[in-house]
């Protein structure tokens, strides 16, 4: 019969893949926060100088939300072709961790 390992033995691998788990969907909140709020606040002006106001903060708007379905497409993209899978797994071949 195998030895039962203690409850606490695969705590550090629990914390990692927790972390990990979390640490990508962070990130990409934050990125689409910082670009929503520029695009509220800064780009009408940088980008449509020319064009009301309203007008700037509208197109601003829509080219922060092109975003969210060119996200979906390149996963469709990338995903089908599988450039992502072998992209990570030489990304993590090289890593210093491993």
């Amino acid at each position: 019969m195998p030895a039962r390992e203690s409850p606490g033995a695969n705590t550090r691998a629990l914390t990692i893949v927790a972390f990990s788990a979390t640490a990508g969907p962070f990130l990409e909140f934050y990125d689409f926060f910082i670009y929503g709020f520029a695009a509220a606040s800064a780009f009408p002006a940088i980008f449509f100088p020319k064009l009301p106001s309203a007008q700037a903060r509208v197109l601003s708007y829509l080219a922060f939300g092109a975003g969210f379905p060119a996200r979906l497409v390149g996963a469709f993209i990338f995903g089908h072709i599988a450039w992502g899978e072998s992209f990570l797994s030489w990304r993590s071949s090289q890593s210093p961790h491993a």
